[in-house]
């Protein structure tokens, strides 16, 4: 599970987290973030990223589920993408959040590259010719729910 932040990845990483109770499932949590240990509390995003993080942090071993995480840092899409590149082959399943419109350090430069732009920059990376990523991919989405219209 490839972890940069946000809603989107945050219900992915709520599905995996599901997934990995089955004990034949392994999960492998990526985060990619832009700066070792910097953290802007000030944003909400990044507070409940954290928290959810620090979840799989604490329970990767205690709850019996076979959990591990890598933490990488990338400053632009392009070190993002060599990261990536540096995984394919190790994993059969790899769960992205779809991060639609979605601006950040991480993926600098890459939207430019977008041949589907609604299933987000990391299902491009991903299905890349150049990546020979031979893993199913699946783009999650959390649920949007407009109150105003209920």
């Amino acid at each position: 599970m490839l972890f940069l932040g946000g809603k989107d990845d945050r219900e992915a990483l709520t599905l995996a987290k599901r997934m990995v109770c089955d004990p034949r499932v392994n999960l492998t949590v990526i985060r990619i973030s832009a700066h070792r240990g910097y953290i802007n509390l000030l944003d909400w995003d990044t507070k409940l990223d954290v928290e959810i993080l620090k979840d799989i942090r604490q329970n990767d071993v205690s709850n019996g589920c076979n959990i591990t995480y890598i933490e990488q840092v990338s400053k632009h899409g392009p070190q993002t993408t060599k990261i990536i590149r540096s995984l394919m082959g190790d994993y059969d399943l790899i769960i992205i959040g779809r991060r639609y419109g979605v601006d950040s350090l991480q993926t600098t430069g890459l939207s430019e590259w977008s041949e589907i732009p609604e299933l987000g920059v990391m299902r491009d990376i991903l299905s890349s010719t150049d990546l020979d990523c031979r893993a199913t991919v699946l783009v999650v989405q959390q649920h949007y729910i407009d109150v105003c219209r209920h």
